[in-house]
């Protein structure tokens, strides 16, 4: 079976990136951080893309159409998200490469911890029968992977409050109208200052090289500005 691998992305100097951990460090070192973030799950997404037990092709889902020709998304194939809210977009883009490939799978960029084995085993889940919806939960109450292979109607996405404690639960009411869902392990994800150290404490070896790279800045961050 034949995948998408998608990573929904802003890009920086276009959209406001990192706003609210901004607060906690500094416009500046967000910014750094997301960057550093965005190359972690790439490195990951490659890995994916060189794993030769499985044909599953990243891209970036992209949130502005000046932002597909950005130098940090020359990796992968961009897709423009489209306009609208968060849900809609996550609409747009799901039922567009739904089209051409037989699953897809979302990722955001603040789990930069995530795993090529995650990412193997929601794969996996998506390629058995009967067919299983995806979700890997994320501890503030959102998700930060969600995987189909189905059709979805537009009000599965729309329907939702997103960043809020509530995303998870709205989402998987939604969805299990529609099938099964499989959940993976919860990780966190990276808004505020307070949650570097969730997401630092989270790595786990063996690190891609960007992913080393991330999780020592990370510490000099946490452990310089207590």
């Amino acid at each position: 079976m034949k995948g998408a691998l998608v990573v929904f992305v802003k890009t920086p100097g276009l959209s406001p990136v990192k706003t609210r951990l901004a607060k906690g460090i500094g416009s500046e070192n967000a910014k750094t951080f997301f960057v550093k973030s965005v190359k972690a799950v790439e490195s990951i997404a490659h890995r994916i893309l060189k794993n030769n037990d499985v044909d599953c092709h990243p891209h970036w889902a992209v949130a502005e159409n000046d932002g597909l020709s950005h130098e940090l998304w020359k990796n992968f194939p961009q897709v423009f998200t489209g306009y609208g809210d968060l849900g809609q977009r996550l609409y747009q883009v799901y039922s567009s490469l739904n089209k051409s490939f037989d699953y897809t799978i979302f990722l955001g960029m603040d789990s930069p911890q995530i795993t090529e084995n995650l990412i193997l085993k929601t794969i996996s889940i998506l390629e058995s029968y009967p067919p299983k919806f995806v979700i890997g939960p994320a501890k503030d109450g959102g998700y930060y992977l969600f995987g189909g292979s189905q059709e979805i109607p537009e009000f599965v996405f729309n329907n939702v409050t997103y960043s809020s404690n509530r995303t998870l639960f709205e989402f998987t009411e939604n969805l299990k109208r529609l099938g099964e869902i499989e959940i993976l392990t919860e990780l966190s994800d990276v808004d505020t200052k307070d949650e570097l150290m969730s997401v630092y404490s989270e790595f786990n070896d063996p690190l891609t090289k960007s992913q080393n790279i991330l999780k020592e800045w990370m510490h000099k961050i946490i452990f310089t500005q207590q």
